[in-house]
């Protein structure tokens, strides 16, 4: 979540220098984030990161057992686990992103398109 965030803020910056302030009345203001969103017309950074994860997820999912990437995506490394709260894995945030779709279980989808 907080990485959303990051690389929402982000993204805004970038489009602020982009598009520039606006010269009203004689006085120049800085756009406002709505205003950057209707010029821009694309849709935001998150989003398109979101579904080209899912969009790899899925050529993952339909690899052969054999192929590294598979592989990688069906082991558990094991090892110490270190103090703190536990670091997120790759699979975490694709169930993540596909409950927010509204899809429990996002594999057997993957198989079958």
């Amino acid at each position: 979540m907080m990485k959303e965030r990051k690389q929402s803020i982000f993204e805004r910056k970038i489009l602020h220098s982009i598009y520039g302030p606006t010269c009203k009345r004689g006085q120049w203001q800085k756009r406002y984030n709505r205003k950057l969103e209707e010029l821009y017309n694309e849709p935001n950074i998150v989003n398109i990161i979101k579904s080209s994860r899912l969009r790899w997820a899925g050529h993952v999912v339909q690899m052969h057992e054999n192929e590294l990437p598979k592989k990688i995506l069906s082991t558990n490394p094991g090892g110490h686990q270190g103090c703190g709260q536990p670091k997120s894995r790759w699979t975490e945030g694709i169930e993540e992103d596909a409950r927010k779709l509204g899809c429990i279980i996002w594999t057997p989808l993957a198989t079958f398109s």
